[in-house]
């Protein structure tokens, strides 16, 4: 049985590319709006919780209607990960559409549902603190919750799905690594997106957002420009090894910029006039979210060159993102199929879109894990 093999396409038009593009945009600028105001930490918010004698004080309308901000945000999070299951179930499932519909609806459904109770439980934790510990200060919590939640999808589809594919006449090596890799590094991606959205917030996901789109665009302008060897031509045939190494130079050091830019005013200013952790000061800093770097009780060596830790790990995160594009690339051309489907048109499938975003966010969420264990 021969799986995912795909039938040529009508070329899509200018006109096609550029609805795509501007459907694409829409769906950011509708991720960035909500999820900021479903923020728990913003402080221009007249929804967010108040310091009253040294304690957060919350009501449960606002909690209640920042929980609903949340929750447009999680509903467009899952549909784009419901449209992608489905470009991963036809690939894999195309002759059976009953399993095709059961394996997509069944992670799709337990997506949703097991990060709506996460959101409840966070909106809620201030203004009803018997619900559960406060754990939206906890990241330690935070990435317990997400290993228990990603863990059970992980174990249920490692069961069902060489099930699936031995009822439908696919059952291979190939088969089983290709659904296993693509499945856990989708799903966890997405997972990660979901747990970045609902406990850093908006700016720290522009900030990951603005890495992978840099890496995408200035590999692609030096490719073209220097570009001469290619990396793996009969994977990716427009991959350079100078549009890759230009790529990450660039992103690097502009990412690198953005981060000094903004620690700035912390390291003027706040840094040398409180002792507070700079978590409990601004508890929605970048450089606490993504780095867990404060100024605070430093040391001035760290304070003159904590840019470098930043370039390591942009370094790092800027290079998973061509993995990635990579990867999902590898996949095609093993089913013989040039995109995973043409539901953005000229832009390929969500798959297509998202190969260099799941494998950044799986990064970000291990560095999490690992670094908040440890401090």
């Amino acid at each position: 049985m021969r799986i995912g093999i795909q039938l040529k396409d009508k070329l899509p038009t200018k006109n096609d590319r550029l609805i795509s593009t501007i459907v694409i945009v829409g769906v950011y600028l509708l991720l960035f709006i909500f999820n900021s105001l479903s923020d728990f930490f913003n402080s221009w918010s007249p929804l967010r919780p108040i310091l009253v004698d040294n304690q957060l004080v919350d009501t449960v309308l606002n909690a209640s209607i920042r929980t609903l901000f949340s929750g447009i945000v999680l509903l467009i999070v899952s549909t784009v990960f419901f449209l992608g299951l489905k470009e991963m179930g036809n690939l894999f499932f195309k002759e059976n559409k009953w399993t095709r519909r059961f394996i997509v609806w069944l992670n799709s459904i337990y997506f949703f549902f097991s990060n709506l109770i996460n959101i409840v439980l966070i909106q809620f934790s201030v203004a009803k603190p018997d619900l559960i510990m406060n754990i939206n200060h906890d990241d330690l919590s935070n990435n317990i919750i997400f290993i228990i939640v990603v863990g059970v999808v992980l174990v249920i589809n490692i069961i069902l799905n060489p099930i699936l594919l031995k009822l439908n006449q696919g059952l291979n090596k190939n088969n089983i690594l290709h659904l296993f890799g693509l499945f856990f590094v989708f799903s966890l991606g997405f997972y990660g997106i979901n747990y970045v959205l609902i406990n850093k917030g908006w700016t720290t996901f522009l900030y990951l957002v603005a890495i992978i789109a840099m890496i995408d665009s200035f590999a692609y302008l030096f490719g073209k420009r220097f570009g001469k060897t290619k990396m793996i031509p009969q994977i990716s045939p427009n991959k350079t090894w100078a549009g890759a190494i230009y790529g990450i130079i660039t992103t690097v050091f502009l990412m690198v910029v953005v981060s000094v830019l903004y620690a700035l005013p912390i390291i003027i200013g706040m840094v040398t006039k409180s002792t507070q952790p700079l978590d409990v000061i601004d508890p929605h800093n970048l450089l606490v979210n993504i780095y867990y770097i404060t100024f605070y009780q430093a040391t001035n060596n760290f304070i003159i060159f904590w840019w470098v830790f930043c370039g390591f790990a942009i370094l790092i995160l800027a290079t998973t993102a061509i993995l990635g594009d990579l990867y999902f690339s590898y996949v095609k051309r093993k089913y013989q199929i040039k995109d995973y489907s043409n539901v953005l048109s000229g832009h390929g499938g969500i798959l297509d879109r998202f190969d260099g975003f799941c494998f950044v966010f799986i990064a970000f969420i291990l560095y999490q894990i690992i670094i908040s264990s440890v401090r």
